[in-house]
């Protein structure tokens, strides 16, 4: 019934098809572990928590997985919720979103990577909320879900306006992707992976990012539920969560929407998966 972080080890069968090769438990204790993001060097992971500290809520915690056995440290530590961290390319900043404890909207913050220097990129009184931020790989653009106007949109921060501007993605009045969630950069920096909304339908879609939502290429079948899809540091594979089974698993398939296969095949949930970085 809790959340837990795990790895799966990825290899593949005599066939040359993709296998799990062993399941590793990485947290325990109470309260559904969520959102997990891995350092640039792959040393360390982050998530979100509810806090140890009665008067939070949800919290962004790390954990060091070169040290067996270590807890995982409370890294935000603040009134209201911090959820869905992600790291700068760079390793020096988490962007992640926020919401204050008075509040039902949710911002975009950045801080420190020992959470020092909490502060907002968004105006505090933005009354649009703001989800699921990812860096460019070269730190470029920040790219994350709004729900401007009841819809989903793509939205884009530029480095050099230090990420105080914001800029549609999708450049088409109306919006030619439709509404959008879960947004992942490729690592080469010219394609976007994410997930297109149509009622309870869910499904995975490419696009190049110097297109700005004029191309578009479907990778899921429609008709299903396809979300958080994430690029391997190779661009060889997606790993993403699909309920097509009637439960939450694990998926993987090819950059190109190929060999779709379950990878987690367990009575539990399993969602939200990411690609360790090294």
């Amino acid at each position: 019934n809790t959340l837990q972080i795990w790895l799966m080890y990825v290899g593949e069968n005599i066939n040359g098809s993709p296998a799990v090769n062993n399941f590793e438990q990485l947290t325990f204790g109470e309260g559904d572990k969520q959102s997990p993001a891995w350092s640039p060097d792959g040393n360390m992971l982050l998530f979100s928590a509810p806090s140890m500290n009665a008067t939070n809520g949800i919290d962004i915690w790390i954990l060091d997985i070169n040290s067996p056995g270590s807890d995982p440290l409370d890294l935000s530590n603040q009134p209201g919720d911090e959820t869905e961290p992600v790291w700068s390319p760079d390793g020096t900043t988490i962007a992640f979103n926020y919401s204050k404890p008075d509040s039902d909207v949710h911002l975009i913050y950045f801080m420190d990577i020992d959470g020092s220097n909490f502060h907002p990129i968004s105006y505090e009184f933005e009354t649009y909320s703001e989800f699921s931020p990812i860096f460019s790989p070269d730190m470029q653009y920040l790219l994350y879900v709004t729900d401007d106007r009841d819809m989903l949109r793509l939205i884009i921060r530029k480095q050099q306006e230090d990420y105080a501007l914001r800029t549609q993605f999708d450049q088409k009045s109306g919006g030619e992707m439709g509404e959008v969630i879960d947004p992942d950069w490729s690592p080469s920096g010219d394609l976007i992976l994410f997930t297109q909304v149509n009622g309870d339908e869910k499904t995975i879609f490419t696009a190049p990012f110097s297109k700005l939502g004029e191309e578009f290429k479907l990778l899921t079948t429609r008709h299903t539920t396809e979300s958080q899809a994430d690029w391997s540091p190779d661009m060889e594979w997606i790993a993403f969560t699909s309920e097509r089974d009637g439960n939450a698993e694990i998926y993987i398939m090819t950059a190109t929407g190929g060999i779709q296969s379950n990878l987690s095949s367990s009575p539990g949930r399993d969602l939200q998966p990411v690609w360790q970085s090294k």
